[in-house]
């Protein structure tokens, strides 16, 4: 595993889009899936998952872009077309899961 690059997640109203990115900027794998009326974070989860062992590369950080309103860094997010997500700790939610850096910002920024 000597090559190294990013994960990119889009966390939209419509997809959630997840992707590996190699430090050169080439798309090393990428999933999506409609986003769920219900239970998003477990679909988020596992379409992370599912996009790592794919790439099985060294990942250096995790970019976010999601819909708001948030507190800064996305410590939490009440993304208005996830109506579950009210003050989610989206951000440490992901740290956790990733084990890395994790960067977020408005879906209109990033």
């Amino acid at each position: 595993m000597s090559q190294r690059g990013y994960l990119a997640v889009d966390i939209g109203g419509t997809k959630l889009s997840v992707g590996v990115v190699s430090t050169t900027g080439e798309v090393l794998s990428h999933g999506r899936a409609l986003t769920p009326q219900v239970n998003v974070w477990q679909a988020l989860q596992e379409l992370i998952r599912e996009q790592i062992a794919i790439s099985n590369v060294g990942l250096i950080a995790c970019g976010v872009g999601c819909g708001g309103p948030m507190a800064p860094h996305g410590e939490l997010v009440s993304t208005l077309h996830i109506p579950e997500w009210r003050d989610f700790p989206l951000r440490a939610k992901l740290q956790e899961l990733v084990q890395l850096p994790v960067y977020i910002d408005g879906d209109a920024k990033a």
